[in-house]
């Protein structure tokens, strides 16, 4: 079938009109014309494609070729594990823990870090914006997470030069302000899109992130100015967190921290409240970690 009868068909003037068209527009020609058929219409739509120089794509190799460089994560918390599934936390997603202060948020992420080096052997970016985090407890944990035994000299040994072998992997950065988190992240986004990051990273921890909304806030000389701002630079941290996981396939996970009280929304699902624009979409995954009157920690799958 010619091109020119399927255009008149769908009332096209040009080879844009057809690559623009949606696939309902295309299915419009098979009640105007019955011997317009799928496969005719499939055939042309793909040779006006190539002849504009639109090379095909086969979305099943694009999708194999995604689910291969997605690696899945353990979270360390049996019960959360469960209530995640088979598949666990994804390379491709964005995960928001949050909680009040104490709850183990920061327990949580650091599990999932050093769980990230041990069963995956990935590298991972460790932002940290409360100065909590140090070489030494990274290293317990570590150790304790590490499957080598214990008790004899030489395992000891083995054991202190796999974890050194793994602290190699994970890079710590000290951020206490929303604009260098945004330049480290559009750096990170450079090296990536020219293929000059050397390292396997797949797994970026920032601990907390609403400390760096806080921060933005004391700064501020209006409700009105602070507003604007914050709006704008949480929009900013979100779209490149959304690249970085989508595209590059990089585990993102954030805390948030929540307050008792007229401040108590920094939810990034919850955040409308205070900027008036729902953001629920920006995560994939949310955790709520809490605990109990005998200070039991436990956590909470409330978007999965």
């Amino acid at each position: 079938m010619r091109n020119d009868k399927l255009y008149q068909s769908l009332d096209m003037k040009n080879i844009s009109d057809m690559l623009l068209a949606t696939r309902e527009d295309l299915e419009k020609c098979k009640t105007k014309d019955h011997d317009i058929s799928d496969h005719a219409i499939n055939k042309i739509y793909a040779q006006t494609a190539v002849n504009m120089g639109i090379e095909p794509v086969n979305a099943y190799e694009l999708y194999m070729k995604e689910m291969d460089g997605t690696v899945h994560f353990n979270t360390g918390n049996e019960e959360l594990d469960k209530q995640l599934g088979d598949q666990k936390v994804t390379s491709n997603e964005i995960v928001e823990i949050s909680g009040c202060s104490g709850s183990g948020k920061t327990f949580l992420c650091i599990k999932m870090a050093c769980l990230a080096l041990i069963e995956r052997d990935v590298a991972v970016l460790y932002v940290d914006t409360t100065n909590y985090l140090n070489r030494d407890n990274v290293l317990l944990s570590l150790k304790n997470f590490m499957t080598a035994g214990e008790g004899q000299a030489s395992d000891k040994a083995a054991k202190a030069e796999k974890a050194r072998e793994m602290l190699g992997r994970l890079q710590v950065v000290q951020i206490h302000d929303m604009d260098r988190l945004i330049l480290l992240l559009a750096k990170l986004l450079s090296r990536l899109e020219h293929k000059q990051l050397n390292f396997p990273l797949k797994m970026i921890v920032i601990d907390s992130l609403s400390s760096l909304f806080w921060e933005t806030s004391s700064q501020s000389m209006g409700k009105s100015h602070h507003d604007k701002q914050q709006q704008q630079l949480i929009k900013e941290v979100l779209y490149y967190l959304s690249i970085l996981a989508k595209k590059y396939n990089i585990c993102i996970v954030f805390t948030n921290n929540t307050r008792d009280g007229a401040q108590a929304v920094t939810r990034v699902s919850e955040i409308s409240c205070q900027l008036g624009e729902p953001l629920g979409w920006a995560v994939d995954k949310q955790i709520y970690a809490c605990q109990d009157e005998q200070h039991q920690v436990s956590y909470v799958l409330i978007k999965h």
